[in-house]
C-alpha cells in the first residue's frame, strides 16, 4: 500500500525541492512547509488562474446587490425634498463605497508593495465578507451606508490585483493578462445582476436573500484567497517611506506618458460612472421593464466583454499594438452611450450593449497593459494604487450629479457621459510612448 509513514520524508523532499525551484524562477508562492504551500504545489494554480478565480468570487459578491441598490436607496430618501437634494442624498449613499475605496486604494497598493499582495487580499476579502453580511439588514440608509463603506475598502484591492498581475506576467504578454482580469470582472457581473433579480424575485423584494448569497460567496473567496492564492514575485522588496496621497499622484502625473494614460483612464471612468449610477431607474422610470430584462443588458455587456477580453484581444494587439486598440475601444463606446436614454427598448437597447462590451473589453486591458509599462517597476502597485483612487474618485463625484441629472431629465447623465468618454479618447490619441515603456509592436501596414 502506498501513503505509509517511511515515505513522507521522501515526499517532503521532493516538495521541497520542487518549491526550491519555483522560487529560483521567480514564480513565487506560499512556502512549502505552509499549508496553502502544499495544496498549491499539489493543484498547480497558477498566478494568472488564482487572481482570476479571486476576483471573479469578489465581483459576484459585490454585483448581486446592482439591482437592488439604485432603486432602494432611490426609494429610502426622505420625502419633501427638492430634486437637487434628493439627488445628493441617494448619490451620496452610493458614493459612499467609492469614498472609502478612494482613500484605502493608494495605501493598500503601498502595502502590497511592502509585504506581498496575497496578504493584502486576504484581508480584503474578508472585509467583503463582513459587508455583504450587513446587507442581509439593509432596510434603512445607516446600515446600507456602512455596507458601502466595509464594500469599498473591500473593493479598493482592484489595485493591488492589477500589480500582482503585472508581477506574474512578461512584457509581451501584459495585455493579455489584464485581459483576464477584465475577464473575471466580465464574469461576476455577468452572472451577479440577473442572480440579484432573481433574489429580489424570490424574496419579495427584501435585501436578505442577496445579502446571504453575497456572504456565501464571499467566505468562498476568503477560503480561495487564503489556501490557494500564491504569493506574487515582485521586483524589489525593499521599504520605502511612506507617501502621502498627493505625493503619489504627483510621482504618476509627472512623466507625460504616464499621465496621459491617467487622464483618459480617469475621464473614461467619469462617464461611464453615470450609466452605473442611474441604468435601473432608467429601466424602470424610462424602459418600463423589470430589473430582470434590465439586468439582462448588463449581462449581454459582460459577455462581450469577457469575449473580447478573452479572445479578442489576443488577436488584436498583434495586429493594432495596444495604443490602437486603446483608442478603438474609446471610440466604440461614444456612440453606444450617447443612444441609451433615447432609444426604445428593444433590439437597439441589446445593439448598444454589444457596443459597448467591445468598447470596454478592448480599451480597459490596453490602457492598464500600458500604464503598467509606463510605471517604474519599484512602483507599480503605487501607480495602480493611484488609477484605482481615479476611478473611487470618479465614483464619488458621479453619482451624486448623475442622480441630481437624472431628476431633471433621464437623458442628461448620459450626455455628460459621452462628453466624457470622448475627452478621454482625446487623451488617447494626445498619448506618445516613452521610450523606456518598450510596448508590444503591431503588425507592419505595409
Amino acid at each position: 500500500m502506498r501513503g505509509t509513514c517511511r515515505q513522507h520524508p521522501r515526499n517532503r523532499h521532493r516538495l521541497s525541492e520542487r518549491v526550491s525551484s519555483v522560487a529560483a524562477s521567480g514564480n513565487l508562492s506560499p512556502g512549502p512547509s505552509s499549508y496553502p504551500g502544499r495544496i498549491l504545489s499539489s493543484m498547480r494554480v497558477t498566478p494568472l488562474f488564482a487572481v482570476f478565480l479571486t476576483i471573479m468570487f469578489d465581483t459576484l459578491s459585490f454585483s448581486v446587490a446592482i439591482p437592488d441598490l439604485q432603486t432602494r436607496v432611490f426609494d429610502l430618501v426622505p420625502q419633501g425634498l427638492v430634486a437637487w437634494q434628493s439627488g445628493l442624498v441617494s448619490g451620496g449613499v452610493i458614493a459612499l463605497y467609492s469614498i472609502v475605496q478612494f482613500f484605502v486604494a493608494p495605501w493598500l497598493g503601498a502595502m502590497s508593495d511592502r509585504i506581498g499582495r496575497r496578504q493584502v487580499l486576504v484581508v480584503t476579502s474578508w472585509l467583503s465578507v463582513l459587508s455583504a453580511f450587513l446587507y442581509i439588514f439593509a432596510t434603512n440608509l445607516p446600515i446600507i451606508a456602512i455596507s458601502r463603506m466595509l464594500f469599498g475598502a473591500a473593493a479598493a484591492n482592484v489595485g493591488v490585483a492589477q500589480a500582482y498581475i503585472s508581477d506574474n506576467s512578461t512584457e509581451a504578454d501584459r495585455a493579455k493578462a489584464m485581459g483576464v482580469l477584465g475577464m473575471a470582472f466580465g464574469t461576476g457581473f455577468i452572472f451577479g445582476p440577473p442572480i440579484g433579480a432573481l433574489l429580489l424575485k424570490l424574496t419579495h423584494g427584501s435585501p436578505a436573500g442577496i445579502g446571504i448569497f453575497s456572504t456565501v460567496f464571499g467566505l468562498v473567496n476568503v477560503f480561495f484567497v487564503t489556501f490557494f492564492l500564491p504569493e506574487a514575485a515582485r521586483g524589489s522588496s525593499e521599504a520605502r517611506p511612506k507617501r502621502n496621497r498627493l505625493d503619489l499622484l504627483t510621482t504618476a502625473m509627472r512623466p507625460p506618458a504616464l499621465r496621459m494614460l491617467l487622464l483618459a483612464f480617469f475621464a473614461y471612468q467619469l462617464g461611464f460612472s453615470n450609466l452605473e449610477s442611474t441604468y435601473f431607474l432608467l429601466g424602470r422610470g424610462v424602459y418600463k421593464v423589470e430589473p430582470g430584462l434590465v439586468a439582462s443588458v448588463l449581462i449581454l455587456v459582460g459577455v462581450v466583454q469577457f469575449g473580447t477580453q478573452g479572445g479578442l484581444v489576443r488577436v488584436l494587439i498583434p495586429r493594432l499594438g495596444e495604443r490602437r486598440m486603446m483608442n478603438l475601444g474609446y471610440l466604440t463606446t461614444i456612440p453606444a452611450m450617447a443612444a441609451i436614454p433615447f432609444v426604445p427598448w428593444g433590439p437597439l437597447v441589446y445593439l448598444g450593449a454589444l457596443l459597448l462590451g467591445l468598447g470596454s473589453g478592448t480599451a480597459q486591458p490596453a490602457v492598464n497593459s500600458l500604464i503598467s509599462r509606463e510605471a517604474p517597476p519599484e512602483i507599480v502597485g503605487e501607480v495602480f494604487g493611484v488609477a484605482a483612487s481615479l476611478s473611487a474618485f470618479a465614483r464619488i463625484v458621479i453619482p451624486s450629479v448623475a442622480n441630481v441629472l437624472y431628476r431633471y431629465s433621464p437623458q442628461y447623465p448620459y450626455m455628460l457621459a459621452t462628453v466624457l468618454i470622448a475627452i478621454a479618447a482625446v487623451f488617447t490619441l494626445l498619448y506618445r510612448p516613452s521610450a523606456s515603456a518598450q510596448p508590444v509592436p503591431a503588425v507592419s501596414e505595409s
